[in-house]
């Protein structure tokens, strides 16, 4: 599903981000990505789906290798990937319903299949009765789930979340996790990048550590 072989990201020559990591996520996995600030979460993540490249090595997911992939190709993974960001990433000017709608609308989706695929996602992640409403009528929690709502309404098979949980209080964002254990009992591989210490103790998930862009676990 998610496979690094000996791969390395560098903005400056010598100046390595990650440096020669190598891991595999499972299908169907739920693992947490660990480590401070500047470790190299965020980076890792977005080389899985292809918003950067990296330097050296291979990066394989959903058998498509990064390393060669053609640029016509790239959207074609990225539907089968979804992807929650610390800062909801929500527009605005845009309701609930249509904040969820727009990657479906981006496909060519038609209005009915939309109605109902959205609907579906609202109801998973308990906002169904704030379709109507927009993004800043609602609390942080509730943003987060409409964010999360969006990523999953195209039924990806990999969910990537960066620090999904980062700007919520410790209630909020166990009920966030909650979420995305529900998604992963649903067969999709979730892959969570989080400092949160507290989260880690309470959902016994797989624990990837990074840190200065190096990859280890736990033995």
């Amino acid at each position: 599903m998610i496979q690094l072989y000996h791969v390395y990201k560098s903005y400056l020559k010598g100046v390595h981000v990650l440096e020669d990591v190598s891991l595999t996520v499972s299908r169907g996995e739920f693992a947490f990505l660990v480590g401070p600030s500047g470790a190299g979460k965020t980076t890792l993540l977005k080389l899985l789906f292809s918003a950067e490249s990296f330097t050296d090595g291979q990066v394989i997911v959903n058998n498509y290798n990064l390393a060669n992939i053609r640029h016509k190709n790239i959207p074609y993974l990225r539907r089968s990937i979804g992807v929650v960001f610390q800062d909801f990433k929500l527009l605005n000017n845009r309701s609930v319903f249509d904040n969820v709608a727009i990657t479906l609308e981006i496909l060519g989706a038609g209005k009915n299949d939309i109605r109902r695929r959205v609907t579906k996602a609202l109801k998973q992640v308990g906002l169904q009765y704030l379709e109507d409403k927009y993004p800043l009528e609602l609390s942080g929690g509730e943003q987060q789930r409409v964010a999360i709502a969006r990523a999953v309404v195209n039924n990806p098979s990999i969910l990537l979340a960066d620090e999904p949980t980062g700007n919520l209080d410790p209630d909020l964002s166990v009920e966030i996790m909650n979420i995305l254990n529900d998604i992963n009992a649903m067969g999709t591989t979730v892959l969570v990048a989080t400092h949160d210490k507290y989260l880690l103790g309470k959902f016994e998930k797989r624990t990837i550590m990074i840190n200065k862009g190096r990859v280890s676990e736990p033995i």
